[in-house]
């Protein structure tokens, strides 16, 4: 594929833009770099076959004569520079560059059950972890032990490559022209056409709960059969985002038209795996595609068993009934109880990409109107002390709910985090109710036990006292909580307040700050945040977007629109013997949406 000057394309090897994958217009291809003493196919894992050579530790001659053991090379020994040496545990694992060995089941913990099989319907792993499992993505997201936790970086999938035109409207992609769906009724193995992309994203397009992904598009081609054209309205440098994301799936339309998706009976895909059962309430089961047009999968099948209880996935992984699961430790102490337990489990770190927000506003409510009563109930707030109590002292303290990723290289430090208002300061907060004539200021607190614990309420509700701020906690079940916090429709403010999954600029410093934006939960109106998110949207510069990014960052900052407080970090436990694991990207709809997705080159080592 030739290429001008102007143009993107993409071809074999992954991607990295830089802090972030948003509208780069220049690139490494085929580079290796910053690799330490690695191929190119060690480093990025190239398609077609693992790349690895057995690398156990080996014996070497000496001067002495005497043989000396050589250190054993690493998939990831760049990435390790990544891990912070004072935190308890790292964010990525060494994986050594073992030659994989084939067999087994991957067996999986899954805290879900099965709602549908269709990924159209809702953004949820119940819908779209089994598609996922069986399906191809167009392209990919880097994973495994060459995974940037804090990054989101493209890489080739059922698309081999693709090229954005020089004006960002048009966007080709070249496909594999060997994939074939699975050999199963109604397809019974057809092969894989340009066509098949069409319809399914087509249909993403025009209904479910994902169809603001393909707004602005004018066109969708199938050129030929290997090749698939989308033409944009207007730029749009997040374009490429979702097609990664575990939302854009790809599957047999026939199984849409015959019924079978939406009533969970069967999906059929393209993948590395074939559903083989799958029982609400209890299990699925997947057997190994020997036709994958990427090689077949070194694990002959997966199992994933639901186990909705986490002292019941905890003790099927103390016990090694599972190689993976769903969380079964939040805190320092439960990752410490379980290494006691059991000493060789890998653990791991998920980076802090945001912080979270103890409270949300109603800003149509006049008590949150005046910025004066914002800033009060912010600097009231002591940041260190819930860190100490509630993230085992290690989050990160005082951080904006708006991802850092999108602007900065690395976590921002205190002057950038958050703003003068991140400050715990009473008696300042004190002045300023006075000041705006709230001194006797009280509003309903709206709380669910999902998000917001019961010792997590007190602590709120307790600083906020002490600066005389009456807000009286009153408690809903999940559904009630969910069904007012996702149209904004609670009177006062919510405890909490989840920060809605996206995984695109757009859907952080668009669709949750702009007036009327899709995810703007709190009722967010400021017209200086309306005209920078309508600038970023379609700005292909990364270096002039970045700029008018934090312009929104330090006016969410300074108007302190929402309780901002601290970034957590999760944890993630896999077994000893698990071979090239695939870890949670920084937003939840970029990996693993359930136990099945990126497990073709998964591996267990017993």
């Amino acid at each position: 594929m030739q290429e001008n000057a102007m143009s993107q394309s993409i071809s074999g090897t992954p991607v990295a833009w830089p802090a972030w994958l948003s509208g780069r217009r220049t690139f490494l291809k085929g580079a290796v770099a910053g690799s330490v003493g690695l191929s190119a196919a060690a480093l990025f894992g190239c398609r077609g076959g693992d790349g690895n050579k057995p690398s156990a530790a080996s014996t070497t001659g000496s001067a002495g004569g005497k043989p000396v053991e050589a250190k054993a090379k690493l998939l990831n020994e760049d990435l390790l520079a990544l891990n912070d040496p004072n935190l308890l545990y790292p964010y990525i694992a060494p994986e050594p560059d073992l030659a994989p060995k084939t067999g087994g089941t991957y067996k999986f913990g899954w805290l879900y059950d099965i709602a549908s099989m269709d990924p159209s319907t809702a953004s949820s792993v119940t819908s779209s972890g089994i598609p996922n499992a069986v399906g191809d993505r167009l392209i990919e997201y880097v994973n495994g032990p060459r995974q940037d936790p804090n990054k989101m970086e493209l890489t080739p999938s059922i698309a081999k490559s693709w090229e954005i035109s020089p004006d960002g409207l048009t966007y080709t992609f070249s496909l594999v022209n060997n994939a074939k769906f699975h050999n199963k009724p109604p397809v019974n193995g057809r092969p894989f056409t340009a066509e098949d992309v069409r319809l399914v994203l087509q249909r993403y397009a025009t209904v479910g709960v994902v169809k603001g992904n393909y707004s602005g598009v004018s066109s969708m081609t199938a050129v030929n059969a290997t090749t698939f054209q989308v033409k944009l309205q207007a730029p749009r440098p997040d374009f490429l985002n979702p097609l990664a994301s575990r939302e854009s799936v790809l599957y047999a339309m026939e199984l849409v038209d015959g019924g079978q998706m939406a009533k969970a009976t069967d999906v059929i895909g393209t993948g590395a795996f074939i559903l083989q059962e799958a029982i609400r309430g209890d299990h699925v089961k997947l057997t190994a595609n020997p036709g994958y047009w990427n090689g077949r999968p070194y694990v002959d099948g997966q199992e994933w068993r639901m186990i909705p209880d986490q002292t019941a996935r905890l003790a099927a992984f103390r016990t090694g009934q599972i190689d993976a699961c769903d969380p079964i430790v939040t805190t320092a102490k439960e990752a410490d109880a379980l290494r006691a337990t059991n000493p060789s489990v890998v653990i791991t770190y998920t980076p802090v990409v945001s912080g979270a927000t103890p409270s949300n506003y109603n800003l149509k409510n006049p008590k949150f109107q005046d910025v004066r009563v914002r800033r009060a109930l912010s600097m009231a707030y002591d940041r260190q002390r819930h860190s100490s109590l509630f993230n085992d002292g290690t989050g990160a303290q005082g951080l904006q709910a708006l991802p850092w990723i999108f602007l900065f290289d690395k976590l921002p430090g205190a002057a950038d985090a958050g703003g003068p208002w991140f400050r715990y300061d009473p008696a300042e907060a004190k002045k300023l109710l006075q000041a705006a004539g709230q001194e006797n200021l009280s509003f309903e607190l709206l709380r669910s036990t999902t998000y917001t614990s019961d010792s997590q309420l007190a602590f709120l509700l307790e600083s906020w006292k002490a600066i005389g701020v009456n807000a009286n906690g009153k408690t809903v079940d999940n559904t009630a909580w969910n069904s007012q916090w996702q149209t904004g429709t609670y009177p006062d403010a919510v405890a909490g307040g989840i920060n809605t999954a996206a995984y695109t600029t757009d859907g952080y410093y668009k669709d949750q700050v702009a007036t009327g934006g899709g995810l703007n939960r709190i009722n967010l109106s400021d017209p200086e945040i309306d005209v920078w998110a309508k600038q970023q949207t379609s700005e292909l510069d990364p270096k002039a977007r970045r700029q008018i990014l934090r312009k929104i960052w330090d006016r969410m900052g300074d108007q302190a629109y929402r309780l901002e407080g601290n970034g957590g970090r999760a944890f993630n436990a896999s077994q000893p013997w698990l071979r090239r694991r695939p870890l949670p990207g920084p937003f939840c709809s970029v990996c693993i949406p359930a136990a099945g997705m990126y497990i073709h080159k998964v591996w267990l080592d017993k």
